[in-house]
Parts: structure tokens; sequence; C-alpha cells
């Protein structure tokens, strides 16, 4: 799977009087200096800087930090003609010859030249000293920085001079106070030989030693074939180590040429834009830093699902209490409407009863007329009841010869219309009782036809 390009890279810089991180941002055709940071040695980088967050699995972010040149040791090997990829498992054949120290108390990584194919690789061996390494890295930790590649700077401004002839360049860099001077001896176009060596700033005699080596170092060149009388120096620092280490190294090389170093933040940004696979960053380190950032977007995403939790059960109760006011209001609202609500069907079951006694008045009336108007001569009618605005009986007498007019006058209530509608659903005679020598006692059920409501 390829590898997704950096868009932020942090270079970090830790030292005893403090420290200072470069921020680039990849720009089309190289890197641009986004912001420039420094603090105390105790105090910690501001804004999570190099800190990795969510964004940055889609916009990766890499910290470069840089190893102190302390018990750093360098060589130069060449190995036969091949992959560059595999230089690093050649180099590890040959670790044991090359260390100053056991194996198992270095770190180590390489710096592979570029060169033409089918030519011998040359290679810039860089071992450093285990506790020097694991140093760096809780450094970096304690400020904040979580580092993913960790480099010797002198080394990539080294290889960043690009020498256009052969020759030998010493780069010197004040480091607290310590003078730190690389040596470097190139020779048909690649390094034949490197060094590094440290100098106390208030050490009198150091610019003796580093002519002492350089001289050293020229007359070991002439046994190696690598040196001749018109091999070119080239000396790479700052106006004031110039100047104190200048008349010294020309007693060794008359033509001295003097150069300007890489301002540290031009020489942040080339080791940022590099795409060097040399690095000190152990491997239980990277992995440690790894989980670590996966616990930590863990614990974020569950604090996240957590906040989101909470404020749902916030936004949840707030929404409760709110329909709970507004029923509050609704039943208080309802209490005040309550009397009149009461009074009003009281008043409406008045007006229904009032109603009713009209209608039942009426209704009896009605009935009173309809037996007026068909009651035969021959009966006499005793008693008129009307029995809850609903049934009708009347009780009369009828001569004894006359009792077929009962039924005429029942036939005829059972048509009585009162407004083109029938005025009687159902009409009986319930009972015709004749008495010897008297008139026949009769009596008549009627039932009203109401309309249905």
């Amino acid at each position: 799977m390829k590898k997704r390009p950096w868009q932020t890279c942090n270079v970090f810089s830790a030292g005893p009087d403090g420290w200072r991180l470069w921020r680039f941002q990849r720009a089309k055709g190289g890197v641009t200096l986004e912001r420039e940071e420094q603090g105390e040695a105790e105090q910690g980088i501001p804004g999570n800087l190099a800190t990795r967050s969510l964004r940055h699995l889609w916009q990766p972010l890499i910290n470069v930090a840089w190893l102190p040149p302390e018990t750093v040791f360098l060589r130069v090997i060449e190995l036969p003609a091949g992959d560059p990829a595999e230089a690093p498992m050649m180099v590890g054949f040959e670790l044991e010859r090359l260390s100053p120290l056991p194996v198992a108390d270095i770190y180590w990584t390489c710096e592979v030249l570029p060169g033409d194919p089918g030519r011998p690789l040359t290679v810039i061996v860089i071992m450093a000293a285990r506790e020097a390494v694991e140093a760096c890295v809780r450094r970096c930790e304690q400020t904040g920085c979580v580092p993913d590649r960790i480099e010797l700077p002198l080394v990539r401004e080294l290889l960043e001079c690009r020498p256009e002839t052969d020759g030998a360049w010493l780069l010197l860099r004040r480091e607290g106070d310590q003078i730190t001077c690389l040596l470097a001896w190139w020779a048909d176009g690649r390094p034949r030989h490197v060094a590094l060596e440290q100098f106390a700033d208030t050490d009198a005699d150091a610019p003796e030693r580093l002519a002492r080596l350089a001289r050293d170092t020229a007359w070991a060149g002439e046994l190696e074939g690598w040196h001749g009388p018109r091999t070119r120096w080239h000396l790479v620092a700052d106006e004031g180590l110039a100047a104190r280490f200048g008349e010294s190294l020309r007693a060794v090389a008359p033509e001295l040429e003097i150069r300007p170093p890489l301002a540290l933040a031009d020489l942040a940004g080339r080791c940022a834009a590099s795409d060097t696979r040399a690095n000190f960053l152990p491997e239980e380190a990277r992995a440690r830093h790894r989980q670590q950032f996966i616990d930590r977007l863990w614990m974020r995403a569950l604090s996240t699902a957590a906040l989101v939790y909470v404020f749902g059960v916030l936004a949840y109760f707030a929404f409760l209490n709110i329909q709970n006011y507004r029923k509050d209001n609704i039943e208080y609202e309802i209490a005040l409407m309550h009397q009149s609500y009461t009074n009003a069907l009281a008043l409406k079951a008045k007006v229904a009863v009032l109603r009713n006694q009209i209608e039942l008045k009426f209704a009896a009336l009605d009935c009173l007329k309809a037996t007026a108007d068909n009651l035969p001569p021959e009966l006499t009618l005793s008693s008129f009841s009307f029995q809850h605005g609903q049934r009708l009986t009347l009780v009369g007498t009828v001569p004894t010869s006359d009792q077929a007019k009962v039924a005429e006058f029942t036939e005829a209530l059972s048509r009585a219309e009162l407004h083109g509608r029938r005025l009687f659903s159902k009409v009986s005679t319930k009972s015709i009782q004749a008495r010897p020598n008297r008139p026949a006692n009769w009596s008549i059920a009627c039932e009203l036809e109401r309309p249905q409501p």
C-alpha cells in the first residue's frame, strides 16, 4: 500500500538551554515555513502543535527530531552494486566491525547516497549510544513532541552541500557550550571519509586540535590514495567560528574556502523535504507511539460518545420539562374553564328538561285533541291518563249494544296524524268488560310516535 505523503511536518531540536520547533506545510514544489516556536527546556510545546489528532488520519503529520551529536559515530563504507533498499541489511553484517561500541549498546541507521546504476553503493553509517537516543526520545516526549524520525542534522547539511569537486569539508556548529565539527572527504564524486568531533567552547587549544585532526586526516588520505596536493578545503561556519578556526586551518590548507552555513530554519526545511530512510527512532518507541495514538483516538471517541449521550439526555429532559410546562398550562386553563363548562352543562340540562316539558305538554294536548276528534258519540270517556310522555291510557264506558264502536275508535286513533306524521306508533284495546244491565267498561292503550333525537 502506498504511503500517504505528509501535509504538515514539525522539525524539533532540543538542547540543555531550551528547544526550538519549525512547522512546515507541504507546498507545490517544496515546503513552506508556517511558524517557528522556541521555549525553555522544561516548557511544553504550546497548542498541541506536535500532537496528532483525528484529522491527521487524512492530513498526515510527521515529527522530525534532531539527535544531539554527543556519542555519535560516523563511518563511510562501500557496498556491492545492488538495490539501495537492501543496503541496511548488508550494513547489518558489517556492524560489529564498524561500531566502536558493542552492538547491543547502540542504535544505528544509514544514509545511502545516490549513484549511477551498476556502481558500488556508498553508504554513510551513523551510530549512536543507546542511552543518547533513548534520552532524546524521552526529551521529545516530555515537551509534547512524539517523533516519527530522528536524524543527525549535520549529515543532512553535508549532503545538502552537494560538492561539485573533490575536496575536504569541515562543518562547524556551536551546540550550547560545545562546538561540533563534521569532517568529510570527497573523492571521485563520493565521500571517502567522515568524522565527527566535539570541542568545548571554552577550550583554548580547540583550533590547534582541529588543525591536527585535519592534518592527520590528510595524511591518511595520502596513504589511501584519495588525497593529493591540489585537494581543496572548504570551511562551513559562521563568522565567529570562521575567524576563530580559520587561521589554524590555513596552516594545513592555505587556499581554504569559507562558506556560510545554512540557517537553522533552512536546515530544518531541508530535513523536512528529504525522503531519507535514515532514522534513529527505536522500533519499540515507534510501536508505543502508535499504540498511544490509537488509545487516544479511542478515548476521544468514547469521550465524544459520552458527551453526545449526556447532551442527548439533557436535551431530552429539557424537552420533557417544556412539555410538562405546557401540560401544566393546559391543565390550569382547563381548571379555569371547568366551572364554566359545568355551569354550561347544567344550563344545557335545564334547557333540555324545559324543552321536554314543553314537548310533553303539547303532546298531551295533541293526544287530547286526537281523542276528542275521533271519539264516537256512543262512547263516553271517563279517564284520560298521559304517563311519562310516552303512554296514553283512555278509559270509558259504552252501551253493550255498541261495543263495536270501541274497535272503530281504536282504528281511528291508530290513523291519527299530526303535521303529516302518525301520532301513535301503537294503539290497542286493552279490555272491554260487559256488565249486566249496565254499560260496558273499555280501556285503550296508546304509545306515542316520538321522533328520534
